[in-house]
């Protein structure tokens, strides 16, 4: 059964044990930006889960979802944290009785729709192979089909030293990410991830944002503190082929370096230096200058060969979780800009040696 649920309203729907389906039509909510449209879903008989979702959106605006309080941009129990209009989807166990909170938050000002609906079990079409950490596991997909695979996040071993970072206990963003790798490939395959459901092309779950093409290896991650416990779904699809190939999934590092070793930096900042390929350089905007700026831009310009520039807030940017991305090919020059950030939060930017190159970085803060 699915409901389309007006998002200001709070929610509380019974599940008949009909097989019709039961809609209530809305319209598009705007969201204005910095601002939060908040609401709850209350579970229902029968069921074993939510799914949340934002569709429709004209702009990016962001889910939210946490269970007993109110989600932050810092503490929530699922954020998708996708870029522009893709849809936006959680999925919570809630049991009837539960209670979840969601909130929409607008990066921009825009429309979206809230899509609830509930399921009591994993579709049993395609079902997962569940992957044993650190081994490879043999699989092949059939042109333009998935096939998924499954990391029980639940069970997961304790973590050991060697996998945390100094400061990592108190410092978000840094710690250990749960890795999917997709190697030795005969033919075209891409590698999808979903939290807590399968993805797929178009259903905006997908937590991968590198797609190689032919047969080039890939590789995508999501961090163990987003995971809550909630399946994690691999999906490979054939992309316009039949192929086989190697999966494996593995707990690593986020980001090898202490935040005691990035430089601080300001207004007027501007340094020459070299990155080394598939290296990165990190940088962080002094806080104070954060707090009451009105916008922060940085620049970067490639001298001798292809490098990219990358900004993020909370943690310094990796290839799979950034804010700004400007992807620019060759040395042609890449800005990112970041309107009104928010005070509270820190504020990172890094150049990712694509090759290895000289470049200049450049910071302008207007107060």
């Amino acid at each position: 059964m699915k409901f389309f649920i007006h998002f200001q309203r709070s929610i509380a729907v019974y599940l008949l044990v009909i097989l019709s389906l039961i809609n209530i039509p809305v319209h598009a909510e705007f969201i204005a930006k910095d601002q939060w449209s908040r609401s709850t879903v209350n579970g229902v008989a029968d069921a074993k889960e939510a799914v949340i979702k934002i569709i429709g959106l004209s702009a990016d605006v962001d889910l939210y979802v946490r269970k007993g309080q109110q989600p932050s941009l810092q503490a929530y129990d699922c954020r998708p944290a996708l870029q522009g209009t893709l849809d936006e989807t959680c999925v919570i166990p809630l049991s009837n009785g539960e209670t979840v909170n969601v909130g929409v938050y607008g990066a921009e000002a825009g429309e979206f729709f809230l899509d609830i609906s509930y399921r009591s079990f994993v579709p049993a079409a395609n079902e997962p192979v569940p992957l044993i950490l650190g081994r490879k596991t043999a699989g092949s997909v059939a042109s333009n089909q998935f096939k998924y695979f499954v990391v029980d996040s639940s069970k997961l071993p304790a973590l050991s030293d060697e996998f945390l970072l100094p400061s990592a206990e108190n410092h978000q963003g840094f710690g250990v990410e749960l890795v999917a790798k997709l190697t030795e490939l005969s033919a075209d395959a891409d590698l999808y991830i979903g939290i807590g459901e399968f993805p797929t092309t178009n259903n905006g779950v997908d937590q991968c944002f590198t797609k190689p093409g032919g047969t080039d290896n890939e590789q995508c991650g999501v961090f163990l503190k987003d995971l809550k416990d909630r399946p994690v779904y691999i999906g490979i699809n054939g992309f316009n082929s039949d192929a086989s190939f190697n999966v494996q999934a593995m707990i690593q590092k986020t980001i090898n370096v202490a935040p005691g070793d990035i430089p601080i930096v300001g207004n007027g900042f501007t340094a020459t230096t070299t990155v080394l390929k598939d290296h990165w350089n990190y940088y962080q905007v002094n806080a104070n200058q954060v707090a009451t700026a009105k916008s922060i831009s940085i620049t970067m310009t490639p001298i001798s060969s292809d490098v990219d520039l990358y900004v993020r807030t909370q943690a310094p940017p990796i290839a799979l979780h950034w804010d700004c991305f400007a992807n620019k090919a060759g040395t042609i020059v890449e800005v990112c800009t970041k309107n009104n950030p928010d005070p509270n939060q820190s504020f990172y930017f890094g150049v990712f040696g694509f090759t290895s190159s000289e470049y200049t970085v450049a910071v302008a803060i207007q107060q």
